[in-house]
């Protein structure tokens, strides 16, 4: 995997430089998020959230040393600057860094499903029934499973009242599923 930005170099330098202005600790070993996405790079460290406009080829989140990206922002002569990363390695010009703290990641997918950012009890449940790999992926897990306990109580309660009626758990456990699972 590969993403690449290019940017007006004043414009990333400014940025990186209220970045170092605000982190002054945390910058000499600190991690920078270059998040890659239409229009620009949004890089942002503890607390520190920097816009900047440009080009980009491939949508994914960077991970690497603050102090590096920042040195080779200030070293440009040039009007724009160009960055290439990829697993381990960053590529400005013709100097290429290796790194094992060099990380690239995805971070845009397009599935079918949408989840909404405060998603139901409902919402969850269903998404887990049709894919749990969508639960983890959109980092629900401890939710879902709040969710699916919920429902496991109600069932259980509604059931304490009906068995009287000769209504069994199943029946109840299937009337839910059909219900939820259309």
């Amino acid at each position: 995997m590969e993403s690449v930005f290019t940017v007006k170099t004043v414009d990333l330098q400014e940025s990186l430089t209220r970045i170092k202005k605000f982190n002054k600790k945390y910058f000499k070993e600190g991690v920078i998020k270059i998040r890659m996405m239409p229009g620009g790079i949004e890089l942002s460290t503890i607390g520190v959230f920097e816009f900047v406009h440009g080009q980009t080829e491939g949508l994914a989140e960077v991970f690497a040393p603050l102090k590096l990206l920042f040195a080779f922002a200030q070293d440009c002569t040039h009007d724009s600057v160009t960055f290439k990363f990829r697993k381990g390695e960053l590529e400005c010009g013709n100097s290429i860094f290796s790194s094992p703290h060099i990380s690239i990641k995805d971070w845009f997918y397009t599935t079918e499903t949408n989840l909404s950012i405060k998603p139901t009890d409902i919402e969850l449940l269903k998404l887990g029934h049709q894919n749990i790999g969508e639960i983890f992926r959109y980092n629900k897990h401890a939710e879902y499973l709040r969710a699916k306990a919920k429902l496991d109580k109600a069932i259980a309660e509604s059931y304490g009242i009906l068995k009287a009626y000769n209504i069994k758990r199943e029946d109840l456990e299937i009337l839910i599923s059909q219900s939820l699972f259309k």
